[in-house]
This record gives structure tokens, C-alpha cells and sequence, in this order.
């Protein structure tokens, strides 16, 4: 399982990390996970799993979370943190 931060929009072309994973997964990646995500704008802390696709992760999850502010409004973003963590568990357990 690979776990990643990813933009409101879900595209993945969005921020170097999620780039790297799209390069490494190929284009399936994105079309799946633009089927998955929500058809509402989503939510601080929403989740979507796809496939790993070329990646050696069996899944990733592609999540919305905050952009750290080096500890600047911790409640709200560690609660989202704790939250990503509970469905990579989750997840990871099936």
C-alpha cells in the first residue's frame, strides 16, 4: 500500500509526488481514480483507493488532506491526519 497527498481535484499531475506516483503507475491510475473520487467538490480529508497498477503497492490511497503549516492550525490538521492513517489501516487490513 502506498498512501499520498493529493490536490481537491484528484489529478495526480498535481504536486511532485503525485506526479512520481502517475509516471510510475501509468495513465490507469488517473483514470481510475477519476471515476472513484467524489462528483461533489471533496472534503479535507477524503479518501480514494485504486489499484497500484505498475507500482510494487498493491493500493494507493489518494488523499485530501491540508497543507502543513509547520504546526499553524494544528487541531484541524492532525484530527485529518489521524483520520488518513485510520483508512490506510483500515485498508491495509482487508
Amino acid at each position: 500500500m502506498l498512501a499520498i497527498s493529493v490536490s481537491a481535484s484528484y489529478a495526480l499531475s498535481d504536486g511532485a509526488a503525485a506526479r512520481s506516483v502517475l509516471e510510475a503507475a501509468g495513465p490507469e491510475i488517473q483514470q481510475e481514480l477519476d471515476s472513484a473520487k467524489p462528483s461533489t467538490s471533496p472534503s479535507t480529508g477524503g479518501v480514494v483507493v485504486t489499484q497500484g497498477y505498475r507500482l510494487k503497492a498493491r493500493c494507493v490511497l489518494h488523499g485530501v488532506l491540508k497543507k502543513w503549516k509547520n504546526g499553524q492550525d494544528d487541531a484541524e490538521t492532525v484530527s485529518t491526519l489521524y483520520a488518513y492513517v485510520d483508512v490506510s489501516i483500515s485498508v491495509q487490513l482487508r
